[in-house]
């Protein structure tokens, strides 16, 4: 018997509300049928869209890559701003999206890597892609910056990158803890004011 034809508004419902809710519980803490159950989805129909959970996150994180850059991209466009200004606007849209949702709503390459680390092959490539894709994106800001002579020299822009992003997502498990976004700001200024500091 044939399988049922795909409704691409559902598979992207799925996805909308899976990166909400593996984001916010994680991976072992989201179950699929309370994904299912809000959209009014029949359990069975899952698997007409995605083989397996391990499937369906590895897909979540991969979405959310691709949603994120797309929001990146204006801000990256923007000829009004140097490369500091942009890497400053961007940690800004992602502290007021976290501020959105209290606090309660965190990374979800870090929720997901969290509960599963890399037991999954599928869930770690994609998460391994998804850094990449950042750490490239926050490199090349940096270098820019440094050529501008705008942030300090004496380290490689990909040491830097890499420290920012530890240093965030670092901040980001302290928010859950906390429940709120104080710390978020607080993390920001010290990345832009101490540790990018020109020398």
């Amino acid at each position: 018997m044939p399988r049922p034809k795909q409704n691409e508004h559902t598979r992207e419902a799925l996805i909308e509300v899976g990166i909400k809710h593996i984001s916010q519980h994680g991976y072992h803490g989201t179950g699929i049928k309370q994904i299912l159950d809000e959209l009014k989805v029949p359990k069975g129909s899952f698997y007409n869209y995605f083989k397996s959970k391990e499937a369906f996150v590895a897909e979540l994180i991969e979405a959310d890559m691709h949603a994120q850059a797309q929001q990146m991209q204006p801000l990256l466009d923007n000829a009004n701003l140097n490369p500091i200004e942009k890497l400053r606007a961007l940690f800004e849209k992602q502290r007021q999206k976290y501020s959105e949702h209290q606090g309660k709503q965190g990374c979800l390459v870090a929720s997901v890597a969290n509960d599963i680390g890399n037991s999954s092959e599928l869930c770690q490539q994609a998460m391994q892609r998804s850094v990449k894709a950042l750490n490239t994106l926050l490199s090349g800001l940096i270098s820019d910056a440094q050529t501008q002579q705008l942030i300090r020299t004496d380290l490689p822009a990909k040491q830097l990158a890499t420290l920012m992003w530890t240093a965030w997502e670092g901040s980001l498990i302290e928010m859950k803890i906390a429940g709120n976004t104080d710390n978020l700001t607080q993390i920001t200024d010290f990345i832009f004011d101490d540790i990018l500091k020109t020398n």
